[in-house]
């Protein structure tokens, strides 16, 4: 009969082994960006020809957005610090 050790090593050979196996999203989409970019110049060649400023967002709504960004949301805490003691070691993760 094997012994627990042997087993767990046999069990963690067999994991890495499958985990190799699984398949990767980023092949999915890749050069995705590129052809979109692509399309959009082959849409619409003359379009760096184009200097009108962008209409639509008033100044100060723009402004007022650009300050409620920089401030962040209101209401939220600030993130928590946790204090860990691990046997006679104290402050671990304290700032």
């Amino acid at each position: 009969m094997l012994s627990k050790p042997s087993i767990t090593i046999v069990f963690l050979i067999i994991l890495l082994f499958s985990a190799g196996c699984t398949q990767s999203t980023l092949n999915n989409h890749w050069g995705s960006s590129f052809e979109a970019s692509k399309a959009n110049q082959i849409a619409n060649p003359d379009a760096s020809e184009n200097l009108d400023p962008v209409v639509g967002l008033d100044g100060h709504v723009a402004e007022r957005t650009m300050e409620s960004y920089r401030q962040g949301p209101e209401g939220q805490k600030k993130s928590a610090t946790y204090n860990l003691r691990l046997g006679g070691i104290e402050g671990i993760g304290a700032k």
